[in-house]
């Protein structure tokens, strides 16, 4: 075979081989502190809250309110502190997260919730799951989201303390969640994600107590640069046009000189 012929056909391997899904976020919670990634804000009733990354997980045991408790009967804004990232718009994706929640030693009267949330950067939500204790006379459920359609589902059959992996897929607009595996929401969802929030919430209500929440890993990769050459191919695919190169020039320095 002639050498450029050869280098054609290394030119069209090269560029037949397949890439791995992009890395948007990664963050195991193991390095002692909070990513200065992520932008910690307190929301709506929020003051201060109280965290430690520790091991492999970032621990929220106190958020502490604006207002002072309410007494039952009277509705009050949840304290949140949520954290949150951007990132260039996405089509297709695979959020892949680790939560925990423990009630403490209030047992069925904490209020308190741990979500991961998907939105499009400007405002909008795209889908969100986690654990939610709305009540403080019976402990928490699972609950998931999806818009805009506003599907939801909820399922209180979860234990007091415990721990779960959840992941929020999409292919082409069609956004499934898992909660440990098990499909646990469909829906139909085409709106580019452009940001990841992570959020802490306590009701303060009189007598309310908040035990501890955790996530342990949070994932996010995109599959929408699938058909592209990784960067150690667009290496080797530079190498093999500069290869290329010289020996065309190789070639015709070699004419001249027999000429």
């Amino acid at each position: 075979m002639k050498k450029p012929a050869l280098l054609f056909c290394m030119l069209l391997l090269l560029l037949s081989l397949p890439a791995q899904a992009a890395m948007i976020v990664n963050d195991h919670f193991d390095d002692g502190v909070l990513a200065p990634a992520w932008n910690a804000t307190p929301r709506d009733n929020a003051k201060a809250w109280t965290y430690q990354e520790s091991g492999t997980n970032l621990t929220v045991t106190d958020i502490e309110p604006t207002n002072a408790p309410v007494p039952s009967g009277v509705m009050a804004n949840w304290a949140i502190y949520q954290l949150s990232r951007s990132f260039d718009p996405i089509s297709n994706f695979h959020l892949d997260f680790d939560i925990s929640w423990n009630e403490g030693s209030g047992g069925n009267s904490a209020m308190q919730r741990v979500a991961v949330q998907l939105g499009d950067g400007q405002g909008n939500k795209i889908a969100w799951a986690g654990y939610y204790d709305n009540w403080n006379t019976m402990h928490g459920s699972r609950a998931a989201r999806g818009y805009p359609t506003d599907q939801s589902v909820q399922d209180w059959a979860i234990p007091p303390n415990g721990s779960a992996s959840i992941d929020i897929i999409r292919t082409n607009g069609e956004l499934s969640i898992f909660w440990n595996d098990s499909l646990f929401l469909s829906t139909f969802n085409d709106i580019l994600v452009g940001e990841i929030f992570i959020n802490f919430g306590y009701y303060p209500l009189s007598g309310a107590t908040f035990g501890s929440l955790s996530v342990d890993q949070v994932k996010l990769e995109s599959s929408d640069l699938s058909a592209a050459p990784e960067p150690a191919t667009l290496v080797l695919l530079g190498s093999a046009l500069g290869l290329g190169g010289w020996w065309q020039r190789r070639r015709k320095r070699n004419k001249h000189i027999q000429a």
